[in-house]
């Protein structure tokens, strides 16, 4: 990526209003143009192997950086970062997929299912009954270990309904969500090889979204 395009998100969130965004509305044009290819590059790479995205392209993924005011519960009008879900359907996909964050200071890469509605985790939590091993082979593979360290460790109150709390895989069955997490330095993010340290961490994501949406899926 850019450095400019770092540093016009850093001016962002230090000016984040109307007027000022109007005044520099090139340079943003021009970071969201950065963005936009590196997710597109991403995208064609992430699809050679992962057949759900086939189709999808970068404006299907990409989330809208100006804010809903009226819904929203932060009062500046528009996000500090670049954000991209590429996945089944683009952003606003139910299914697991991979995301991509740029933010000075809050950059990261992630992926997998972050909040399922209730009625897809009700079913994930059914199949991991029968299907819990095969979870614990993927999230425990030393490149997904080194890369996410684990999944991250959200959970629900108690134990799933129709599960007893000492269930022998109840660490798996009270997660809220399946995913993991990246970090990024903003150093990372203008390295020449950027995009394919992308890739190569995002490629690790392949096995637990194959494992969730196949799951979710069938």
């Amino acid at each position: 990526m850019n450095k400019s395009t770092v540093h016009i998100l850093q001016e962002l969130s230090d000016n984040n209003t109307e007027e000022w965004v109007q005044e520099h509305i090139l340079a943003i044009r021009s970071a969201k143009h950065d963005f936009k290819l590196l997710v597109q590059q991403l995208i064609e790479k992430l699809q050679e192997f992962d057949h759900h995205l086939l189709g999808l392209e970068a404006e299907d993924c990409i989330f809208p950086q100006k804010r809903n005011l009226a819904i929203s519960r932060f009062k500046a009008p528009y996000k500090t970062h670049f954000g991209a879900y590429i996945a089944m359907g683009g952003r606003k996909s139910e299914y697991a997929g991979y995301y991509i964050q740029v933010q000075p200071g809050n950059s990261f890469l992630a992926g997998g299912m972050y909040a399922p509605a209730g009625p897809v985790l009700k079913k994930l939590h059914q199949e991991l009954e029968y299907t819990a091993d095969e979870l614990r082979t993927i999230i425990n593979n030393e490149a997904f270990m080194a890369k996410f360290g684990g999944l991250e460790q959200r959970s629900i109150q108690g134990a799933p309904k129709g599960f007893p709390k000492d269930h022998k895989d109840i660490d798996l069955l009270s997660l809220s969500g399946f995913f993991a997490v990246h970090e990024l330095s903003d150093k990372s993010l203008v390295q020449a090889d950027f995009a394919e340290y992308a890739l190569s961490v995002l490629k690790s994501l392949y096995p637990l979204n194959k494992f969730l949406n196949e799951t979710f899926i069938n």
